[in-house]
């Protein structure tokens, strides 16, 4: 599709490259010195350029008339350009000539060459830093207030106090050495980064303390670079340290979570410690004094089924003790392989866990050991139950009970 506004300028172009040119910069009026007029005249009704006719030739009053920006020279350009207009086709046409195709986001040099012109881009990019310095509608704005008419942007920094930032009313400029564009881009990703922009602010308190107010934005845009580095340095450390502290509570979480396991454990292995003794001593007292052997029989029975289900509780408690140490032995072996965190601080955490872990199976092992030992003894009880029934004693319930009172000590002091 033909492009209109490429077309105006085209011919604006070549007027101005092949006559006389006069402009006003005041009213924006373009002179052409030109004595046949008439096939002029005639290119210029056709593109839809309104022309006045003067003695001295062509007259085009206010070009921006003409249907989109476009401007004599860089400094017409420099002055008149609006950021909005970045959003459309625009032309310069002395001194630089330039076309912007919006529709292909280029810029024409001769012959519709692509070119990155650094004056033009600098400037166009100078605005947009401007402009992102002194928004403060976003939650990680850089100012906290933006006067307009005095052209100052008031700024707070945690660490450095309150700042005011002027720039002049002309526009600087910025020729090839500067990469504004890349200055811009860097910063307008990383504002949106936590706790960026409180240490740009800092950055930028030492590179402007000693500058006139008026030219502080001028200065911090030619040093922007330097303070972006500085600060990606600065904020580098600052998640590193945010990082650190991040694994430090994920180790911690790792430890509640094995606490909590292993205290599970614990919890199932203490209900039954705590039943042991009095079923053992509810099953020697059934059989005191007993003379029916079909009863205590029955009885023998009963206590030999107790004896089955403990002994398989103790087995899954166990399998369970042993299925949280092979867990917590990958995860130790993964946490020092690739974890940031100091060696020893790994270790004491690591440490604390292992010691639970054995201190749970130990009591697991303490409690199977007792018990079948006790079981033992009950049983020969029984036998001499059946041998004198006549004979009549507590020791057995005696001992039970001190078996209660051993366990009760050594989880206390677990």
């Amino acid at each position: 599709m033909e492009n209109k506004f490429k077309k105006q300028y085209e011919l604006l172009l070549f007027l101005a490259s092949k006559f006389s040119t006069s402009y006003s910069a005041n009213n924006k009026t373009l002179t052409f010195k030109i004595a046949d007029k008439t096939d002029i005249k005639s290119q210029l009704k056709n593109l839809s350029i309104s022309y006045e006719t003067v003695s001295e030739g062509i007259e085009i009053t206010k070009l921006s008339t003409i249907g989109f920006p476009i401007f004599y020279n860089f400094e017409a350009f420099s002055k008149d350009f609006k950021l909005e207009m970045f959003n459309r086709d625009f032309g310069i046409l002395t001194e630089t000539s330039i076309f912007y195709d919006f529709s292909t986001q280029s810029f024409l040099g001769d012959e519709d060459t692509i070119i990155n012109p650094p004056l033009v881009l600098n400037h166009i990019y100078y605005l947009k830093i401007l402009q992102l310095l002194s928004d403060t509608s976003s939650n990680t704005n850089f100012a906290n207030y933006f006067d307009s008419v005095r052209r100052i942007i008031f700024v707070i920094s945690g660490t450095k106090g309150t700042m005011s930032l002027g720039y002049p009313l002309k526009k600087p400029q910025f020729d090839e050495k500067y990469d504004l564009r890349k200055s811009f881009e860097i910063i307008n990703s990383n504002f949106e980064a936590k706790g960026y922009v409180d240490l740009f602010k800092s950055e930028v308190y030492d590179v402007i303390k000693n500058e006139e107010e008026e030219n502080r934005i001028p200065v911090i845009v030619s040093h922007l670079l330097n303070i972006i580095e500085n600060t990606n340095r600065n904020f580098d450390v600052y998640m590193s340290n945010f990082s650190y502290d991040a694994l430090k509570d994920k180790l911690k979480e790792g430890k509640l979570k094995y606490y909590n396991l292993t205290k599970d454990i614990l919890s199932k292995t203490y209900t039954q410690i705590t039943s042991v003794p009095i079923a053992i001593s509810a099953s020697a007292y059934s059989t005191y004094k007993v003379d029916d052997w079909s009863t205590l029989i029955l009885i023998v029975l009963g206590f030999g089924v107790y004896v089955y289900f403990v002994l398989k509780l103790s087995s899954v408690l166990k399998s369970e003790i042993d299925s949280v140490s092979a867990d917590f032995l990958i995860e130790k072996a993964d946490l020092i392989k690739n974890s940031k965190l100091k060696a020893d601080e790994i270790k004491v955490e690591t440490d604390t866990i292992e010691e639970r872990i054995k201190k749970t199976k130990d009591l697991l092992s303490t409690f199977k050991v007792l018990f079948i030992v006790l079981s033992f003894l009950f049983g020969v009880f029984v036998i001499i139950q059946l041998a004198a029934p006549t004979y009549h004693s507590d020791w057995f319930i005696t001992l039970t009970l001190k078996f209660q009172l051993i366990l009760d000590l050594f989880h206390l002091s677990w």
